[in-house]
């Protein structure tokens, strides 16, 4: 479960509880929908929340859309950048349920602003 647009007609694994071909019903109250608080959905399977729908999260990578069919079979570092577009994962509330999985490479542009999209920070687990 997440906050984004659902269209379960298009995607079998389109899981929302809420109708198709809407936006969340509790973050779409007012002129245009909007992010959730974080934490308002169940986490995922390791603990973490609010990977899939809600924002994109900015990537480090720069967006190539052919780089994977000639990239290292293990751990691809990416294209080398810089381009004009980086890489944007696991959709927003703008998003439908094929953006919202951690596979999709979304090109954002990396001179522009929007507010479908923020960045995760990650701390190391130290002892």
């Amino acid at each position: 479960y997440a906050n984004y647009y659902a269209n379960g007609s298009l995607y079998p694994y389109d899981s929302s509880s809420y109708p198709t071909n809407t936006f969340h019903p509790l973050y779409a109250t007012g002129s245009q929908p909007y992010t959730s608080p974080v934490g308002s959905f169940s986490p995922n399977p390791y603990g973490l929340y609010d990977l899939g729908g809600n924002a994109f999260g900015w990537c480090w990578d720069w967006y190539d859309g052919v780089y994977y069919y000639s990239s290292p079979v293990s751990d691809p570092r990416g294209p080398s950048g810089p381009g004009d577009y980086r890489v944007a994962r696991g959709g927003s509330w703008t998003s439908d349920a094929l953006e919202c999985r951690t596979a999709y490479r979304h090109p954002l542009s990396s001179t522009n602003t929007y507010s479908f999209v923020g960045f995760s920070t990650v701390l190391p687990d130290v002892p």
